[in-house]
């Protein structure tokens, strides 16, 4: 939304920069380009004017005095009730510990169409951080009530948080096939990605693991021993 805003502005203060530069060098505004911290004439480079001359022809005397608005500034709105959501694959590879129930994420790979990579280091830090959220409530977050209604889980020695401990060196892979429609930038979200199919990846890897569905989260120890168990009883009755 904001990145989106400030396209159209900066488009708008664009268009300014080119009719300064219009009037300054009198040349139509079609036959200037922006360049360098310049605004030159296509094909004689020699005629131009800086950034810093166009301010000084922004200011109020010359602005007034050539018909325009003094200034550089410019402002834009944009909204959309429409989301650009980005889709991709989560792989998680999973050890399940058979003894005390404990899980451990041996090898995770995130994809992820993003639309258009605007400051892929910035991608890649939300993807990270999706990631460590939904590793979070797939494997230790969980609200806990007692039989009044009144909140156990009140602070974080009781509701659990993932550390750098549980965060597997994760494969984060972005890339830009299909520009979202919905915004002149083409981006979509990036940490959505990192987080929503992440419950799903390791509740079917563990599923695979101990040949048993895993049917909610978040998979604690306690769970996971006692799927073992019923698996074994199953197993027994047959």
């Amino acid at each position: 939304m904001a990145g989106s805003a400030a396209v159209g502005a900066s488009r708008k203060v664009k268009d300014k920069l080119l009719r300064l530069a219009s009037a300054g060098l009198e040349i139509d505004a079609a036959d200037l380009i922006l360049r360098d911290g310049h605004v030159i004439a296509r094909g004689a480079p020699e005629r131009a004017l800086s950034f810093r001359e166009l301010a000084r022809l922004a200011l109020p005397g010359p602005a007034l005095k050539s018909g325009m608005t003094p200034g550089i500034t410019e402002e834009d709105f944009f909204a959309t009730d429409k989301r650009p959501f980005p889709y991709g694959v989560h792989v998680a590879a999973v050890e399940v510990d058979k003894e005390n129930g404990k899980i451990k994420i041996l090898d995770y790979l995130v994809t992820e169409d993003v639309g258009r990579k605007i400051n892929p280091m910035i991608i890649e830090g939300q993807m990270a951080g999706g990631l460590a959220q939904g590793i979070g409530g797939a494997l230790l977050e969980e609200f806990v009530y007692n039989e009044d209604g009144q909140p156990l889980s009140t602070n974080f020695m009781d509701y659990l948080l993932p550390t750098a401990m549980e965060m597997p060196k994760a494969q984060l892979i972005s890339t830009e096939d299909f520009p979202s429609p919905h915004n002149p930038l083409g981006v979509k979200g990036a940490g959505e990605g990192g987080i929503t199919a992440a419950g799903a990846a390791l509740a079917n890897a563990v599923s695979n693991a101990l040949g048993v569905e895993v049917k909610k989260l978040p998979l604690k120890p306690d769970y996971i021993l006692q799927l073992i168990k019923d698996r074994e009883a199953t197993g027994k009755s047959r």
